[in-house]
C-alpha cells in the first residue's frame, strides 16, 4: 500500500509533470494531428475537473476503501495512457456533456467568484500598501531621530518618542544658532 506522501508524489509525477511534457512534445513536434492536441486538451480538462473534486473524494474513501491511492495513481495512469486514451473516454461520455448542460451556471458561478476574489485582493492589496508605507516612514522617522541625537550629542529622554524629537530639536536650533 501506497503512503499519502509516495501518493502524491507519484500523482504529481504521472498527473501533472509527464503529461505536461508529453503535451510539450505534441505541440511542438505533432502539429500536424489534431487529434493528439485534441487528446491533450481533453486530458487537462478531465484532470481539471478530477483536481476538483479529488479532496473530497479523498475525505470521503481515504482510509475507508482498501487501496484506494493506489486507484488513483491508476485512474490518473488511464487517462492519459496511449492505449486506453481514458481522457477521451470520460471527457466525451460525461464531462462534455455535464457542461454544455451546466455551462451558464458554471459562467456565473465563476463570474461571481473571480469578483469576489478580485475585490478581496484589492482589499488585501490596498491594507498591505498601507502597511508598508507606514512601515518605511515610522523606519525613516526613527533613523532621522537616531541621527539627529547622535549629531548632536547626548541621549533621549526616557518619556517617550515625542521628548526625543522635542530634544533633538532644541539641540538642533541650539547648534544652529552658534554657528
Amino acid at each position: 500500500m501506497l503512503g499519502a506522501r509516495l501518493a502524491r508524489a507519484i500523482l504529481f509525477v504521472l498527473g501533472v509533470v509527464y503529461p505536461g511534457y508529453l503535451t510539450y512534445k505534441t505541440l511542438e513536434h505533432d502539429r500536424k494531428r489534431p487529434d493528439a492536441c485534441r487528446g491533450w486538451c481533453c486530458y487537462w480538462v478531465v484532470y481539471a475537473a478530477w483536481a476538483t473534486c479529488e479532496r473530497g473524494l479523498d475525505r470521503a474513501f481515504d482510509g475507508r476503501v482498501g487501496l484506494y491511492r493506489e486507484s488513483k495513481v491508476a485512474f490518473v495512469t488511464y487517462l492519459w495512457h496511449p492505449r486506453f486514451q481514458g481522457a477521451l473516454y470520460v471527457y466525451d461520455r460525461f464531462l462534455a456533456p455535464f457542461l454544455a448542460k451546466h455551462e451558464r451556471g458554471v459562467d456565473d458561478v465563476l463570474a461571481t467568484m473571480f469578483e469576489r476574489v478580485g475585490d478581496v485582493a484589492g482589499r488585501a492589496f490596498r491594507s498591505a500598501y498601507a502597511y508598508a508605507r507606514r512601515s518605511v516612514n515610522d523606519a525613516l522617522s526613527k533613523a532621522t531621530e537616531a541621527q539627529m541625537a547622535a549629531q548632536f550629542g547626548g541621549g533621549a529622554s526616557a518619556s517617550g518618542r515625542a521628548d526625543r524629537v522635542d530634544l533633538v530639536r532644541r539641540r538642533a536650533v541650539a547648534h544652529a544658532s552658534t554657528t
